[in-house]
């Protein structure tokens, strides 16, 4: 027989998994990206490739901070590709972004010899979100200094070549894309892949949420739980 106070334990532990899990959300796409045998976006890096990919996005219900969003790429094995991550506010009529950079990255490198796809995975520092807004996280290369030794890439992508709105892997967003090196014409040019008559696209994306303090302070339904379970559990131990 399992003591009272050993049974008390066992229920808070359990209690707090539930509570830790209900706390992140994620969107994931990668699954999808598996069952279309890993497919793929090319050409991604300096012109003539294309210097910008990206994901727009919405936020989970109920959650306002990003932690971190990752991209998967695969070299064509011609030379290393080097580019930065970025996170901001999409406009989704005008097709472009809005407001401030709200994240930039350092220079990653994709080496010539990454042909497999290889998972880069971008942390943010604190940042908290309007759930009300869109958002586009993207790589580019626009803004780095060409070489002779820069190569090209593919971004995986989950649904290459279906229609619009066929197979989304995502409904929150979509894969977008701008041929241009310049980066400060990403708030004012509209980007390609976003016409309502284009194929929709996604990239193998994943990333990951949580509440900021504003909305922890409010009880979840989670707690609610907990609290119950451990006020029943407490008048169970103290009979």
């Amino acid at each position: 027989m399992v003591p009272p106070l050993k049974k008390f334990f066992a229920v808070l532990c359990l209690g707090m998994t539930v509570c830790a899990s209900a706390r992140g959300q994620q969107i994931n796409n990668l699954d999808k990206w598996a069952e279309s045998g890993f497919d793929s976006i090319w050409s991604f890096g300096q012109m003539p490739a294309t210097p910008t990919y990206g994901q727009t996005f919405r936020l989970p219900t109920d959650y306002d901070q990003i932690n971190d969003f990752t991209f998967q790429l695969s070299s064509f094995g011609n030379g290393d590709v080097r580019f930065v991550a970025y996170l901001s506010e999409w406009d989704e009529a005008g097709g472009k972004l809005t407001g401030p950079l709200l994240y930039s990255g350092v220079t990653q490198t994709l080496l010539s010899s990454a042909t497999s796809f290889t998972p880069f995975i971008f942390s943010v520092p604190t940042l908290v979100l309007d759930p009300t807004k869109t958002y586009v996280a993207f790589l580019s290369t626009s803004g780095l200094s060409g070489s002779v030794l820069d190569g090209s890439a593919a971004m995986g992508s989950p649904n290459f070549g279906y229609s619009d709105g066929v197979g989304a892997a995502y409904t929150g967003g979509r894969f977008v894309y701008f041929n241009n090196d310049d980066l400060a014409v990403l708030s004012t040019s509209k980007w390609e892949g976003i016409e309502a008559n284009d194929e929709h696209r996604d990239a193998a994306f994943t990333a990951s949420f949580s509440r900021s303090s504003q909305l922890v302070a409010v009880p979840e339904p989670a707690m609610y739980g907990l609290l119950a379970t451990l006020t029943l559990g407490g008048a169970v131990l103290f009979r």
